[in-house]
């Protein structure tokens, strides 16, 4: 039977579900039902929202179509989301669905678009229960376990930006529990360019994902927040966002996704055609928790994030719906019946358990944590049919150009060249520094007296770019300032081996790499051998 329900109003009435709307505060010990089993940390829930216009981005027109001048703000309106370890007492009111469906604003200018989001998120749910107008009425009244801007707790701790799917309420239950156990997450609502609801096109993902880092500066100010563990969690489209964002800011410590959009054959382009894409970047724990549905599963991006250690998580018999808490809600309306709903109930603390202890290991090095993910499942959490897991060891990553000029810099040559031999034994084609960046550190150590070291740089140079004459040229030069003439001679026939194939010389500097070559061989041979 459906109920009638107006869904763009903002009235919340009636509640037959769970409970009344104004209901202390959960007490640790207590949790919500939406919550399942789930069982909290040792902090309370505190969440507030905060209401920013990005003013480096325009959102609205600034005139009409007449050139007339349009009134009121034009920048970019962000509402950000904050989940945060709280101090909380049973004399607190907890909130209610209906208040993260619409986090009403402390800046009145917000509340149209607030009001549209809520719409939105009003209409996502209505088709998802089954359009049953007044279970979604009830919907809006159930209890979850958040205090409105509570105190903070005291201490600073991790911070997780939350890239979300449709609904920025989605994964409130998630966040409540990251909350509990010492984590700050911040999220915002999807926003299009410049309408309510982003295109699937590159333009809106890299909107979107300078929304998330609008959010990550505005986070980072807050005095709770650890500025020094970042972590990202990415919900369906979410995730291209989240791998995105990771592999353009090297400040992000660990990223957990859940049913990847980019593990979709027919999707994974809006990611992997993204201009900031390159596995190479991508450096960090991945935790990736996904459905069972092998045909329509492609792993290629998760196989090419090869320094990345990836845990994989798979679980039988969950929907999209399931990785929200509005699966656990349907099954508290009874909707699914009861084997599903024994799936979707277990699948959700499973979810939960795994991203929870992910961000444990990974931001706060917790032991418990890296047991939690290595124990095979069912031992003794979870049932091996229901949850399988593959993990992947991340290959060594190789030092930066700036890490690698460093590591020259401040512990030696003998040492820089440890590591390019190691890492070239590796791969082949690794490029550590540029042919002029290492010429020109080659050519500060000859000057400066450092002969040995001056020749170590030139040969990795050489090693490195062996099709360029110049830099057979300069590693000559330096043999023949350390009294190497055998090696010296060596080079510079190279020099006149890869010269006629050497695209990148002008005239000038081929005839005068030539001349040099020519000259020291015609000589050579009178020179002692070293």
């Amino acid at each position: 039977m459906l109920h009638k329900f107006p869904l763009k109003s903002l009235k919340i009435t009636g509640l037959k579900l769970l409970i009344i709307i104004l209901a202390p505060a959960l007490t640790p010990a207590e949790t919500p039902p939406v919550w399942g089993d789930l069982t909290p940390g040792p902090y309370g829930v505190g969440f507030t929202a905060v209401e920013k216009y990005d003013q480096s981005r325009a959102y609205r027109a600034k005139t009409d179509y007449f050139g007339a001048m349009l009134e009121g703000e034009r920048a970019r309106p962000l509402q950000i989301c904050i989940w945060y370890p709280a101090v909380t007492g049973p004399d607190d009111f907890t909130m209610v669905y209906g208040e993260y469906a619409f986090p009403y604003p402390t800046d009145e200018s917000f509340m149209n678009i607030l009001s549209n989001f809520h719409n939105r998120e009003l209409m996502t749910v209505f088709q998802q229960f089954n359009r049953d107008q007044g279970f979604l009425q009830e919907l809006m009244s159930v209890k979850l376990a958040a205090v409105r801007d509570a105190p903070a707790a005291e201490g600073v701790f991790p911070l997780i930006i939350y890239h979300n799917g449709p609904s920025c309420a989605e994964n409130a239950v998630l966040c409540e529990y990251l909350a509990s156990f010492g984590f700050v997450v911040a999220a915002t609502h999807a926003l299009g360019i410049s309408n309510l609801s982003p295109d699937p096109d590159q333009a809106s993902l890299e909107t979107l994902i300078r929304d998330r880092e609008f959010v990550l500066a505005e986070a980072r100010n807050l005095p709770y927040v650890d500025r020094n563990k970042l972590g990202l969690l990415g919900f369906l489209h979410g995730a291209f966002g989240a791998v995105s964002m990771a592999m353009r800011n090297s400040d992000v410590d660990a990223v957990a996704c859940l049913q990847s959009e980019f593990l979709n054959p027919e999707h994974k382009v809006y990611l992997t055609e993204n201009a900031f894409y390159n596995p190479a970047h991508f450096a960090v724990p991945l935790l990736q928790i996904y459905a069972e549905d092998e045909q329509h599963r492609d792993l290629s991006v998760l196989d090419s994030l090869k320094f990345a250690t990836v845990y994989r998580v798979k679980i039988n018999g969950l929907r999209n719906f399931d990785f929200t808490h509005y699966g656990a809600m349907s099954v508290l309306a009874g909707l699914p019946d009861q084997p599903l709903a024994e799936i979707i109930r277990e699948g959700y603390r499973t979810i939960c358990a795994y991203v929870r202890n992910f961000f444990e290991a990974e931001l706060n090095k917790s032991q418990a944590g890296f047991k939690f993910l290595s124990d095979p499942p069912g031992q003794p959490a979870f049932d091996s049919s229901f949850v399988t897991v593959v993990y992947r060891k991340g290959a060594e990553l190789p030092p930066t150009a700036e890490q690698f000029t460093g590591i020259i810099n401040e512990y030696g040559v003998a040492k820089g060249v440890e590591i390019f031999d190691k890492f070239r034994k590796l791969d082949p084609n690794l490029v550590l520094l540029q042919e002029a960046q290492l010429n020109a550190l080659g050519y500060r150590m000859l000057q400066s007296g450092q002969l040995d070291d001056a020749v170590q740089i030139f040969r990795m140079n050489a090693e490195t770019f062996p099709g360029s004459a110049n830099v057979w040229d300069s590693y000559a030069e330096g043999c023949a300032a350390a009294g190497d003439i055998k090696t010296a001679t060596a080079c510079y026939k190279k020099v006149l081996e890869v010269l006629p194939n050497d695209p990148n010389l002008n005239d000038q500097l081929r005839t005068t790499l030539r001349t040099n070559a020519e000259n020291f061989l015609g000589t050579s041979d009178t020179q002692p051998d070293n």
